[in-house]
């Protein structure tokens, strides 16, 4: 499950269901930090498999939300649509402890209270991207069936067979988000144009003027640099 903030903040939260609570369902088992990327300031982290489970987010059936956040527990509430849509978290009673350098604490609990959508690691997500010619790159949870003939079945089984590529690849997603974050942060995140053609066109026209505008942010950086007037 992807949990996202306001689209003005530009982070993302990524979580993924923990032991065998279900991947369709909010409540029912905990869910495990995988990573989060934010544009300003830029960063984007992927959380180790072995330190998941030091991150977690409980969503109970009474509003409540537990959180585990390294050495730190918090408490709170939240909202969320009855379907992946509109969500906030908002943390009531949290420990202080000092947990060790390099800890995510205090940025995940930080970023749980951004928090404003979610969505699902749904197999229909899979085909949307299969039908456009490129391949799913989704985490899946580890009891995940690979035996289904679908695109979620076909994506779950190359990444056991290429599990460092598919690492590789699946590290480069934080980057994804963050750039898609940053255009919608620029431009909006809605078009203007009806037609899906025109619509096409209009969003290679952002990509296109926010690509020019990174170029000239790099060589002005060059010239200061080098001292250049």
């Amino acid at each position: 499950m992807s949990i996202r903030p306001l689209a003005g903040l530009a982070m993302a939260v990524l979580l993924v269901a923990a032991a065998c609570s279900s991947s369709t369902s909010l409540t029912g088992g905990a869910w495990k930090l995988t990573g989060f990327t934010e544009v300003v300031p830029a960063s984007a982290n992927v959380v180790p498999d072995a330190d998941q489970s030091k991150y977690t987010v409980t969503f109970n059936a009474d509003d409540n939300v537990a959180v585990v956040a390294d050495c730190n527990n918090s408490s709170g509430t939240y909202t969320a649509a009855s379907s992946p849509g509109a969500m906030t978290i908002t943390l009531g009673p949290t420990t202080l402890a000092f947990c060790p350098e390099g800890s995510l604490s205090d940025a995940f609990l930080a970023k749980l209270g951004l928090v404003a959508s979610y969505a699902y690691d749904a197999s229909d997500l899979y085909e949307i991207v299969e039908q456009q010619g490129a391949d799913p790159i989704i985490k899946a949870r580890a009891n995940a069936r690979t035996g289904t003939l679908d695109a979620r079945g076909r994506a779950l089984r190359d990444r056991l067979r290429h599990p460092t590529e598919w690492q590789r690849r699946y590290n480069r997603r934080p980057i994804t988000e963050a750039v898609n974050s940053s255009i919608k942060r620029r431009f909006g995140d809605r078009l203007h144009c009806r037609g899906l053609w025109n619509q096409r066109q209009e969003l290679a026209v952002r990509i296109l003027v926010y690509n020019i505008a990174l170029k000239g942010r790099w060589n002005v950086r060059l010239r200061i640099e080098r001292g250049e007037s």
